[in-house]
Order: C-alpha cells, then structure tokens, then sequence
C-alpha cells in the first residue's frame, strides 16, 4: 500500500510516501510483509533527459567520485541497480578535503532499485528526487542538489556478505525502528538475530508505552495559582511535599494567567533580625547584612522600595538556586539588576512576619528527607541545579500531627491590595532539620491517578471543593488569580465504561459538575444560629396529626381531594416497618414510589420528605378506601428503609421570636421545642441542605460564611466515577524540571510561550521513541499519525496549547498499532482533538439529523480520505 499525504507529525510537517515492505538480511526465504512498520521516501517524478550519462558502482570495499562541480545548479544522473544479492552501493555527500561530514543521499541494494534514505535528504523539499521509470527496470535517474564549496558526491561499495552480526541487527533495527542502541543491537545478537521472535516480542508481548502516561509523571513543577485543569495537591506535612532552600523561585518570575500581572520584591530592616525580603507582602528569608546586587553591579539594594521580578531570557527555572541571578526591575533607574537568589534564613524573626508554625523536618538526605534535583541527574545544568537545595518529604509521620496546624490554605491565595501586582498570594511556611538546616515549603502540583482501571474514588470533587470561593469578588470587574478546578470525573464511553464505579462520597462530582455552597440545617446550625442572631429559633417535635383534620384540608388526609401534601420520615432503627395502619395495595405502591424519588427535590434530605400526592408518577393513585385516612402509619421502600408518616409540621424548623410562652415547651440544652401546633414563621425543615442564594430569614454573609458547607453529593446518593486511558498520577521523585500544565491564557503576554508549551509533547514523543521497550509499536504509531493527522501548520488550529488533549489524541495510535483499522477510525472519530479539527465537536446524533434534516452529518470526512 501507498500513498502521498502533506501530514503534520509530533516533531514537524512531511510529505510521506512509503513502501510497506520489510527486509530482512540473509532470511531471503522467510521475507515477510508487515503494514506500516518500514517505509522509504519515494521522491518526485519528472521526465530526464534522454542519453544521460550512467555511473556504475565501483567494486566493492571501494568509492568513485563524481565529476560534480560545486555551486552549480542541480545535476541529474543515471545509476545502475546493484544486482547482486548482498551488494549495497550508497551515494553520499561528504567534505572533498576529508572526507567527513558523511551525509547519505540513496541507495540500492540486493537487486533493489535506487531509493532516498532517511536523514537530511529524506523530504521531498530536500532537492534529491529518484525516478526508475525512464531508466527501464536496472537503471534510475537521481536529480541532486548543489554542490557547497569544497563538498563532493561520492559512490561506495559493500559487501554484505561481510557483514556482522551486529551489522545485521543494527541494519534491521533500522528498519523497525527508530534506531537500535546498542543495548538493544547485543540483545538481538544475543538471541541469535530472531528478527521472528523480535516481532512476535514486540507484537504480542511487550506492554504500549503511553506519551500521556509519560508526559504525567513527568509533570510535576512548582505551582501556585490554581487553574482550571489542576492546584497545588500535596500540602506541607503531607507526603511528597516539597522544600527548598533558597528564597526566591520561578514561579514568582512568571506573570500571572488571569491577571497578567508580577510579583514585586521588597526588603526592610526589622530590629533585632536584619534585612527581611518580602514578595507581595509575605516574608521569604533574611540577612544580616544589606542585600547587594550582582554580576557586575555591587550596589546594595533599595531599602522599602518595590522591585518587579520579571522573567529572564533563558529558562526561568535557573534561577532556582542559591546565588542564581534574579531579575529585577528598577523603575526609577529604567534598567535590570541582578539579585542573586539569597538562602532561606528566618531564625530571629519576629511572629509579626513569620506568624507560622516551624515544622520539625528530618534530616536532609536521610530516606525521610532526601535531596532531589540535584546536578548529577541533570549535568547539562548543573551551573543552575545545585545539590542539597532541593529536598522531597518521603514520609507520612508528620500528617497525623499538628505541626502544620493553622497554615493557610494553599489551594486558594490569600487577597491583598499590594499596587501592580496579583490580587492574590500566598504566604510562605518554613522547617527546620535536627541540624539546623532551613527550609522553605515549596508548592507543586501533583497530578492524580485516573485511569480507567483505577478512577479517583471522589472524580477530584474534593479538590474541586478545595479551590470553591475563587471567584466570590467577580462582580468587582477585579480579575482573582487562578480559577477553580474542575471535576476530573469522566462521562462513560466505550473506552472506560468497563472500569467505571459507583461512589457515595459527598465530594464525589459528576462529570462538569461544579460544587453547590449550601446551609446544612441540623441541630448545632440551629443552635448557632440562635446565638448569633438572639432568636428564638427551634426544631418543632412530637406534633401529634389530628384525625379530625378535614380530608380535604391541603395537609388533611393524605389520599383526600386536591394536591394533599404529607410529610414522612425515615427510621433507621426499624428494621420490621410494621404499620398500625392498614393500607389498599395500590395506595401503599403509590406512595413508595413518591417516597422513592425523593433525591429529585429541589432542597435535598436525606431523612424527611414531603410528598404530594397530585404528583403521582405513571399513573399510580390512592384506592378509594383511604381516601378519608388521615394517618397512614409506616411503609417500607424500595431501598429496605422504613418511613413513618408524621404531622406537616414535624422537624420543621421555626423562629418563634416574640412568642412569650415558647420556652414553657423548650426541652433544656437542646434546640428541640415540643409544641402543641405551630403559629410562627417556618425557615426549613431539619436535615434540609439550604443553597446558598436562596431567599430564607437568615441569608446574611455573616451566617453563610459560618454555616456554610461546601458539597457536590450532599445526600451521599451514588454518583458513577469514570477515569480515562493513561490518566496516570505524577512521579514525584522525578522532580520539577520536567513539564509543566500551565497554558497563557493570551498569546505573547510573558516570555514563556505556547512554543515552548508544545514542545513538550515533541520531548516526550522524541523520549519513547528513542528509549520506549515497545519501539516496533512506537514507529507504526508515528505511521498511523501520518496517516490521520490534525493541526496542520498555518492551519488556524495547531492545538499548541493543548499538551495532553494532543498526546491522548497520538496515544489512539499507539493503543491500536497493531489492532483494528476500524478501531482506529472509530476511537479517532469520537476524539475531542479531531472533533475540533474538522468542526463537529457537539454535533447532534446521526438519527436526531436524519428525522430533523434528512441528511447526514456523521463526520465521515474523517474516513473517506483515511480509508482510500
């Protein structure tokens, strides 16, 4: 099969043409065809002049110059195929003074006809162009470039019947792959050169490495703001928490997302300690003496005097070190200084800028407290990754102890008035070792297992919850920094609907769902409230339901005429439900199946319910022989839970204030009142969730703040959990100088650009395919890309932003290399990048557009062209 597509891959734009054909040396007879898994570049065809002169290729172990001038336009030549078997003849460029700089142009051999290898000369654009059509079936004409001063083309001979063993394996591992090591060379020699066990290792055997997966437990940097997609999750005193030991980070190099806005610098004397750095307001480190700059410039630094940090040229992780430059800008001098980074040092200062906790850390580079990021692991940076300034918490002791009690929410930032600079920030928290040696909590993200075996037990809901209130001030017109995070739950789908679980937390979430602020009425709410507000506010009990109530009353009988309302509450503790009333069949059924679809109330509770009886479902009525019944005693549902049918007014909760004989009924200490009926205003019944912008008696934001609680499954009723394909959790120990989430939200609005951002999935795709076990898979993958691609560049939708929407997209490719083309096409189809690409993302159904229309909008653009 071929073909010739313009495709955009992971690393860059190619016009593909291949041959799907595999080779494999001295196995003549066991020649195999696999689809996909080894291509050449067919070049472009043109019609070349008759007569043209033929070069042969010279003996073997032996080359022949061309007679090529250089700086000249492009030459065509006519080259004989190599006939015999183990033959091989390779045309190159090289330096005619030396013969280095070797770059290989085409090939032929073992009865082959000429053909572009891979390399510099490998796209069509590259100027080479191969057509064995003119020459008949022994001889091809090659159009070449020109020729650069002092450089020459060159024919070499060789003999592969001289070949090694390990020229064989490299050869072959050159075909599968992207390129054997030499690791991987031995271990094919090892065995004998099965290629046919190698493939049947790589088909059937070896596991997919995921470019998302990868990508994940790479992503672990420092972090701050919170986005959408993710905040800070490991917290001080918890496991994998990170510290560092200079003062300076970053993240505080970086603009802002929301409010594009920098965090400013500032030091002042404090008696007693010495030079105190503050970021935004919040103290970092301090020094004994006054803080000079650098490089160059020996002047001290301003004193009370706010300096922008802005971002530097390079890498602004290289400022995460002690004594690495920091950029400051100096507004009254319009030009930059360098600060270099000071070590974190807050011995002696007073509670009044350091008003936390110290934690008790161990000792630096124990199992407990070891150094991460250091410059062995990295020594192309080590100038910049210093040892022992980076340390990681390997430990659980701390969690269940009150050493990071009272710290600040690091989830949300703190607000402050601070000119110039992000609405928000957050404090800093220090520990100390057994040593002596100072730390400062450094906040990273740690993203979270979701896989579609292993989904979070909650969807993130309690993160979600956790980063609740962001936007409280949006009103304003005032940007807050960061954004709430989203639930991570996944809706179904046929690639995860095997692994999905049911939960019954309260932050359990669904899928877009976001977390309601809501009052929970119980009995201590009830009891604060009457505190705080001085009124006599109480749950009614023991309402005794009149049998002379009028049937037709609205709260008289509950089967009487008209929409008759009755309330009925759940016992746990009776386990026999026993009534003392007799009731017909079907006005027992029509009642179970109200009390059933009690979770659709608008004010959900999970042990009261009041039902109307007008709103009966499917049909369902009283039978006429209770119809004149004012109490119906106890029913058992569906669910086994047994509910009793009360007074309308029973744990309803009302403010009797003004009433001078309500203490007369007041049970002592309790927030229960047992009245004979009810004359005062009802503000909700027990157990109700009230939400928060409801119009009720006490909705003033001093109550709510008290109050309020915050929960997206409030009645622990089951919420469907799903995960996703290669949603795995971050590798802490792989430290913070992997990848990052963090997208702009504007183009060009700081140096960190969306480039850089998408070269993030260049590295990870260029790490598998270098280093992946299942390198077979991770080349008929990049075939597959090549064949259904999206985000051509100068396209207006290159998904450069989107890191892991386009790795997950790749990972299709990868998941079903050597599966079902039709698999293929369909998970494609569904996916939210192609979606995009070709404009039917929330598309309604095939069906919905066949009654509605009569055509057919099925994205079948998507297979027509990948199919033919």
């Amino acid at each position: 099969m071929t073909g010739t597509r313009d495709r955009s891959g992971m690393v860059g734009t190619f016009r593909v043409g291949f041959e799907v054909v595999w080779f494999c040396p001295r196995h003549t007879t066991t020649t195999m065809r696999i689809s996909f898994a080894s291509f050449f570049f067919i070049g472009i065809s043109f019609d070349a002049a008759q007569g043209q002169e033929v070069y042969p290729c010279p003996a073997a172990g032996t080359s022949t110059i061309l007679p090529i001038a250089s700086n000249t336009e492009s030459t065509t030549i006519r080259l004989p195929k190599v006939s015999n078997p183990n033959g091989l003849c390779i045309l190159l460029r090289r330096s005619a003074a030396d013969g280095t700089r070797r770059a290989h142009v085409a090939r032929s051999y073992a009865d082959r006809q000429w053909e572009r290898v891979a390399g510099i000369f490998a796209h069509s654009d590259s100027g080479v162009a191969v057509d064995c059509e003119v020459g008949g079936v022994h001889e091809c004409d090659v159009t070449l470039p020109s020729l650069q001063e002092g450089e020459e083309f060159v024919l070499e001979s060789h003999d592969a019947t001289t070949a090694t063993s390990e020229n064989e394996a490299a050869r072959f591992l050159e075909q599968a792959t992207f390129g054997g090591s030499l690791e991987d060379i031995q271990s094919l020699v090892s065995n004998g050169n099965d290629f046919h066990a190698w493939l049947n290792d790589q088909i059937n055997i070896k596991p997919p490495s995921s470019i998302r997966a990868f990508y994940r437990r790479h992503t672990n940097p420092k972090f701050e703001f919170p986005y959408n997609t993710g905040a800070v999750s490991v917290l001080p005193c918890e496991q994998y928490s990170r510290w560092r030991r200079y003062a300076i980070t970053s993240r505080d190099c970086l603009k802002e997302r929301k409010t594009h806005l920098q965090k400013h610098l500032e030091v002042k004397y404090v008696s007693g300690a010495g030079y105190a750095i503050f970021v935004d307001g919040f103290f970092r480190t301090v020094a004994a003496s006054r803080p000079k700059f650098g490089w160059g410039d020996e002047t001290s630094i301003k004193l009370n005097y706010r300096y922008r940090i802005g971002s530097t040229q390079e890498a602004n992780w290289r400022s995460d070190c002690i004594g690495c430059a920091v950029l400051l800008w100096d507004a009254e001098l319009g030009k930059v200084k360098y600060l270099p980074n000071p070590e974190v040092k807050f011995s002696g200062v007073p509670s009044s800028i350091n008003p936390y906790n110290t934690v008790n850390l161990p000792e630096l580079n124990s199992i407990d407290l070891p150094s991460i990021d250091n410059g062995e692991n990295w020594p192309v940076f080590a100038t910049w990754v210093h040892p022992n300034e980076d340390a990681l918490l390997n430990t659980t002791s701390l969690e269940d102890s009150n050493e990071c009690d009272g710290f600040p929410n690091f989830h949300i930032p703190l607000p402050h008035d601070k000119p110039g600079a992000p609405k928000g920030a957050f404090p800093t928290v220090f520990g100390k070792t057994q040593s002596g040696i100072e730390f400062a909590y450094d906040p990273h993200l740690a993203l979270q297992e979701n896989t579609v075996d292993n989904p979070l037990p909650d969807g993130g809901g309690k993160l979600s919850i956790a980063t609740q209130g962001l936007w409280r001030g949006k009103g304003t017109g005032e940007r807050t920094p960061g954004e709430q995070v989203m639930c991570q739950n996944v809706e179904p789908n046929f690639l995860n609907e095997d692994g999905c679980k049911l939960s019954y937390l309260k932050e359990a979430c669904s899928p877009s769902q976001y977390p309601d602020e809501m009052i929970h009425l119980e009995e201590s709410t009830v009891a604060g409230i009457r505190e705080m507000t001085s009124r006599d506010v109480y749950i009614v009990e023991n309402l005794e339901i009149d049998s002379a109530l009028d049937a037709s009353s609205l709260y008289g009988a509950p089967c009487g005429d008209g929409a008759q309302i009755s309330r009925w509450i759940m016992d746990e503790a009776d386990l026999l439900c026993e009534s003392s009333v007799m009731l017909h069949e079907d006005t027992v059924r029509m009642f179970r199946t109200l009390i059933d679809a009690r979770g659709e109330s608008v004010v959900p509770n999970a042990h009261l319910v009041d039902v109307q009886k007008a709103v009966s479902p499917n049909g369902l009525q009283c039978s006429a022989v209770d119809k004149a019944k004012t109490k119906f005693g106890s029913i058992l549902v569906s669910d086994g839970t047994c509910w009793h049918h009360v007074h309308h007014q029973e744990y309803s909760i009302v403010d009797f204030s003004g009433s001078t004989d309500i203490q007369e009924y007041v049970t002592p200490g309790s927030s229960f009142a047992s009245v004979p009926f009810v004359d005062a205003p009802v503000i909700g019944r027990l157990g109700d969730y009230i939400v928060d912008n409801l119009d009720w008696p006490f909705d003033t934001q001093t109550i709510t703040d008290t109050f309020k609680t915050v929960t997206f499954n409030p009645l622990e009723g089951p919420v469907l959990i799903c995960g996703s394909p290669e949603e795995a959790a971050s590798e802490p120990f792989n430290g913070d100088k992997g990848f990052d989430i963090v997208v702009p939200e504007n183009e060009g609005f700081r140096e960190k650009s969306i480039w850089e951002l998408s070269s993030q999935r260049h590295s990870s795709w260029t790490e598998l395919a270098l280093h992946a076990k299942d390198s077979l898979r991770q080349k008929m993958a990049w075939s597959l890309s090549q064949i259904i691609a999206v985000g051509l560049p100068g396209s207006g939708m290159v998904f450069y932003e989107k890191t892991e929407q386009f790795i997950a997209f790749y990972d299709i490719f990868i998941r079903n290399a050597f599966g079902s083309y039709r698999d293929i096409l369909k998970e494609v189809s569904f996916n939210k990048i192609m979606a995009n690409w070709l404009s039917f993302y929330r598309n309604t159904s095939l069906q919905y557009n066949i009654e509605t229309t009569g055509e057919t909008n099925f994205p079948d653009e998507n297979v027509r062209p990948n199919t033919t």
